[in-house]
């Protein structure tokens, strides 16, 4: 009777066979990124379950599920939420399915998520529980980009970042597109795709008001939209020139590529842009420059910490986003703000005016046959039509609309808890203390050794230590930070007195106030603006260094221009003409090439302290990171390491040069012969034919085999055997050319059956050696080459030098 059990475990191993090329293979990357957790989480799944061979049939499905849920961490709940599990139960059937032949069926996906919304949801209590659906309109971005160019004292690293926040969210709310398709999306990350000025087309036009002169118009195409990449047709936005500088979208993109010296055609500053005239009533195109093209018009810093812009990396949308969440909270926004607001906003204004469908999904960027997205993500609850007056046949009121906004609910006095309070909670938490007292510790014990040359492994390992408890205690203080401001606006906005009693040293955000870019980005008369006066300020400000930005003072409103001080006339004094001074030339010092680094220093501090490129760099100044890793890995190449434990204790690991255990060799033909039958005869795999040859690997042997099944063999590893000595010289004679002859004598190449010819020519080779001649023939037969050629060379080496006898090697046969 056939054993059941090992049947059973038969039928198992078909189910769950896995087909590693079929995963992956239609996915896109953000699909990859989700679909990767939720095979890290199955793989946890299954070193969690005490049965090897789990198989996701319906009773395995919801002990997932009940394991997942247990095991989560919610956003808004202690636990994920509801919808979150039965969405990510779906991505685990999509990847279950793509990379096992196991199919699980949909029935058991149903079940799976009626388990969730019932008993799952009673036993852990789970909520329902999503961020509510804000919108953001006009006014609020208005509000928005005052605040960034009149007030806001928050200091960039670079100041062209207030420039680039600008012009993203003007994008945006030009046409609501992703931040995705503008800056680096973070379901891309690797790609750091972002908008490039390759995607910009600039034309100066007349204007359509005939008293402005003439105008920018701009064309963007937009390549990296959602479900448009790598596609033939992208979508292509056209913007037009603004007569309020400040909510022009073209001035502030300008400015930036002033600032990176992006024109050709001689364009340096934007008096020569403004300048230029159309051809007539056509359009004249401003070009950028060939080698600025590919670069992204919004880019963050080279690295995190550096102060330094990158010259290619782009803006990440999660960077973009931070930066505009901190402005929306210090404005006394209680509404949690993404760039999605404003895209629901655009979507529900498209639909209230009329806009089709067809042509609403096109610029929102949603693609299938159905407006569900739009419906599900994007339609707002609010009532926004004006039923009352169209049932009274009256004209609709346009303030239903405002209702889609963010700023009905701000709170321009708005509190920040003071910096000492802030101290306070930081230095009164346990763990702070608790890293503090470390750091102590850590500090005498390197003390105690800092003095003694022989503890260098031990300063260095106690550094690093010191560095990660640093980094742990930024982590936390920042933690407590933003987790104390975000607390007090919860209970401020729920009950702003009881907040000021508990905190009467709360006071209002620090605001700074700049007046030049007021005056050119915001004129009192909006005839008066000019985009050139705004372009040229923006560059200026963006020009500055930190130190030159406004100091913050704690009023909302800005300073009051002070009346003109009266000037008295100076009085002029001679001046005194002081004989020049001769400076002596001054003597560079010569460069001293720094000594190399101690490597096994470098390799302690890599392999046992387990450090980045970067930190091992803080020790060794004198070298790049890449220069360490370098020469790391040559030393690990070179040498091995002898570990183990001396009188009981451990000890560094001494490098060690390795001896070889097998001789170098080359391959002989016993060895060729042996290869081929092991693998044509055999057909063993490469890691069976290794055992037959101590000392070679699988890839020497697999590129030795191509070698000796090529039509056309490489060149021979060995010297030339007397045979071919002898044809080479009687071919030659005849006068055929080095190809001919390559093609009579294999596994040579014209070029080396040359160079051969002349080493025997040359030397003093007149005779080569036959395996078959004894010395004594050898003395008594004289070579003589046949050629005319060498008939004089025959002669003077037939001739004896004073005092010598010559002793002449035969080469029988080779007259013949």
């Amino acid at each position: 009777m056939v054993d059941l059990l090992a049947k059973r475990k038969a039928i198992q191993a078909s189910r769950t066979q896995k087909d590693p090329s079929s995963f992956f293979k239609r996915l896109a990357t953000p699909s990859k990124q989700q679909y990767s957790a939720q095979q890290i989480l199955w793989e946890r799944f299954e070193a969690a379950m005490p049965d090897p061979d789990v198989v996701p049939d319906p009773d395995t499905l919801r002990t997932f599920a009940w394991w997942c849920a247990s095991d989560s961490t919610g956003k808004l709940a202690d636990r994920a939420d509801i919808k979150t599990l039965s969405f990510n139960m779906g991505r685990f059937v999509a990847f279950y399915n793509a990379c096992h032949a196991y199919q699980i069926p949909e029935s058991s996906l149903v079940d799976v998520r009626t388990y969730i919304m019932d008993e799952l949801k009673e036993e852990l209590g789970l909520q329902n529980l999503a961020y509510p659906k804000e919108y953001a309109n006009w006014e609020d971005i208005k509000i928005f980009l005052r605040y960034i160019v009149a007030e806001d004292s928050h200091i960039y690293k670079d100041p062209r970042t207030r420039a680039q926040l600008g012009c993203v969210t003007l994008l945006i709310a030009e046409n609501g597109e992703r931040l995705g398709a503008i800056v680096r999306s973070e379901s891309y990350r690797e790609d750091e795709a972002a908008l490039c000025y390759k995607d910009v087309q600039l034309y100066l036009r007349p204007a359509s008001n005939q008293d402005n002169g003439y105008e920018i118009k701009m064309s963007i195409t937009y390549e990296n939209r959602k479900n448009e990449r790598n596609s033939e047709v992208n979508w292509t936005e056209h913007y037009y020139q603004r007569s309020d500088p400040a909510h022009c979208v073209i001035v502030w993109l300008l400015a930036l590529a002033f600032l990176d010296d992006a024109f050709d055609d001689g364009i340096r500053s934007p008096a020569d842009l403004f300048n230029m005239k159309p051809f007539g009533a056509c359009e004249r195109h401003i070009r950028f420059k060939k080698d600025i093209l590919p670069i992204p018009i919004f880019r963050r810093m080279r690295s995190c910490g550096s102060a330094l812009l990158s010259p290619y990396l782009p803006w990440s949308s999660g960077s973009v986003t931070t930066e505009a969440q901190r402005v929306f909270r210090v404005l006394g926004f209680p509404q949690r703000f993404t760039f999605y607001n404003v895209r629901r906003t655009m979507g529900n204004t498209l639909e209230h005016h009329g806009i089709g469908i067809t042509r609403r999904k096109r610029v929102m960027g949603h693609h299938g046959d159905s407006d569900k997205v739009f419906r599900k993500a994007y339609q707002t609850h609010i009532n926004t039509v004006d039923s009352g007056n169209i049932f009274r046949e009256e004209t609709p009121r346009p303030d239903k609309l405002e209702e889609l906004s963010m700023y009905k609910k701000r709170d321009a006095d708005i509190l920040e808890l003071p910096e000492e309070v802030l101290k306070q909670i930081c230095e009164e938490d346990e763990e702070v203390k608790y890293l503090l007292s470390s750091k102590s510790d850590l500090r005498d014990q390197f003390n105690l050794i800092k003095s003694d040359p022989i503890q260098g492994c031990n300063r260095v390992t106690i550094t690093a230590a010191f560095e990660a408890f640093n980094r742990a205690l930024n982590r936390r203080r920042s933690y407590l930070r933003k987790d104390a401001r975000k607390r007090f606006r919860e209970s401020y906005f729920q009950d702003p007195v009881a907040a000021r009693t508990q905190y009467p040293s709360a006071q209002t955000p620090k605001k700074a106030w700049r007046a030049d870019l007021v005056d050119a980005l915001y004129p009192e008369n909006e005839s008066e603006g000019s985009a050139q006066k705004a372009v040229e300020v923006l560059i200026t400000h963006c020009s500055k260094p930190n130190t030159q930005e406004p100091k913050a003072k704690h009023s909302k409103d800005p300073p009051a221009k002070d009346p003109p001080a009266k000037v008295k006339p100076a009085k002029v004094k001679p001046a005194k003409v002081k004989p020049a001074k001769v400076k002596p030339a001054k003597v560079k010092p010569a460069k001293v090439k720094p000594a190399e680094p101690d490597m096994r220093q470098l390799a302690h501090m890599k392999d046992d302290l387990r450090l980045t490129w970067e930190e091992i760099q803080a020790q060794f100044s004198d070298f790049s990171e890449d220069a360490l890793a370098r020469r790391y890995r040559a030393f690990k190449a070179e040498f091995k390491a002898n570990e183990g434990p001396v009188d009981g204790r451990p000890q560094l690991r001494i490098p060690t040069r390795p001896e070889p255990q097998y001789p170098r060799s080359r391959l002989t033909a016993e060895d060729d012969d042996l290869l081929m039958r092991l693998k044509k005869e055999s057909r063993l795999n490469w890691a069976d034919i290794t055992k037959h040859f101590p000392g070679r690997t699988s890839e020497t042997l697999r590129s030795r085999y191509k070698d000796l099944t090529r039509s056309e063999p490489r060149q021979k590893p060995y010297g030339y055997t007397p045979e071919e000595t002898q044809l080479l010289l009687k071919l030659k004679d005849e006068g055929l050319s080095w190809l001919d002859i390559a093609k009579q004598i294999p596994g040579r190449s014209p070029d080396v059956l040359k160079h051969q010819y002349q080493w025997l020519t040359k030397n003093k080779r007149t005779s080569f050696l036959l395996e078959h001649s004894t010395p004594e023939k050898r003395k008594q037969d004289v070579c003589s080459f046949p050629g005319a050629d060498r008939q004089s060379k025959r002669q003077r080496l037939a001739t004896p030098p004073s005092g010598r006898q010559p002793v002449y090697i035969s080469a029988t046969g080779l007259a013949e």
